[in-house]
């Protein structure tokens, strides 16, 4: 095992050699993971939210945008970012089924960061359905 520290990005990596003509590098510090595919309960919402956008309801929409800290080591990074014209919105989506550590996440987040609106929002039985908003 090699360890590697640097201090211009303050991030240290173990490289594991193996016999084989690659290397595993196991990093102790999360690189930026760029906005992830949307599942097809979020692709659902991206629709309704792009015909907003041409009816001039909305300004924009981004799509996993933002992160927020809600805890030590757990982080929360609302599906959507919706811009209106005079405020933002984060927008959770969910489909039929909500698992708790997501509604905990969610609520932490909306108390930690009350200059936003959120709203979580569920696709069920055909029809949007506002959960939680604050």
């Amino acid at each position: 095992m090699i360890s590697l520290k640097s201090s211009a990005t303050s991030m240290s990596m173990d490289i594991f050699l193996i016999n084989e003509p690659k290397a595993t590098i196991r990093k102790r510090m999360k690189p930026y993971t760029p906005p992830s595919k949307m599942n097809q309960t979020e692709k659902r919402y991206a629709g309704q939210l792009e015909m907003m956008k041409r009816s001039g309801q909305i300004l924009d929409y981004r799509y996993e945008s933002m992160r927020f800290k809600v805890g030590e080591g757990a982080w929360y990074k609302p599906d959507f970012l919706v811009v209106f014209k005079d405020r933002f919105e984060l927008h959770e989506i969910k489909g039929g089924f909500i698992r708790t550590p997501a509604m905990v996440r969610f609520k932490a987040a909306m108390l930690l960061y009350p200059w936003f609106k959120w709203k979580m929002v569920q696709w069920k039985s055909g029809e949007w359905n506002v959960i939680k908003e604050n």
